[in-house]
């Protein structure tokens, strides 16, 4: 018999043992529960921020090239961003939007 079969068997021949550990386990776990902190809506910032350079008159693939990409590199050199999404729309406007990671000092990743 292996290990368990003779954990098992203890257990089986201390009926009031096992019931004793079974009330003892769901004691713990109500009390730990009870005493848990608990928050039913709780506030998570992502902090994030969008930019919007227009460029008028220019076609769609002038606005990527010129004002959209090089924008982009200069934003991925900021330390904590987790997404950059971007945009750009026909008659000369870029749209970017920043994603930092949840936690991040939105005015400190602003400013550097």
């Amino acid at each position: 018999m292996n290990i368990f079969g003779k954990i098992t068997a203890y257990f089986v021949q201390n009926k009031r043992l096992s019931l004793l550990i079974l009330i003892g386990i769901i004691l713990w776990g109500l009390i730990s529960f009870s005493l848990m902190t608990k928050q039913y809506n709780p506030d998570i910032v992502a902090p994030a921020f969008a930019i919007q350079v227009d460029f008028p008159n220019a076609t769609v693939d002038e606005v990527y090239h010129l004002v959209t990409q090089p924008l982009e590199d200069v934003l991925n050199e900021i330390p904590g961003i987790e997404n950059i999404y971007s945009k750009s729309y026909q008659g000369g406007r870029s749209s970017v939007i920043v994603e930092f990671y949840v936690g991040e000092d939105l005015e400190e990743s602003m400013i550097t």
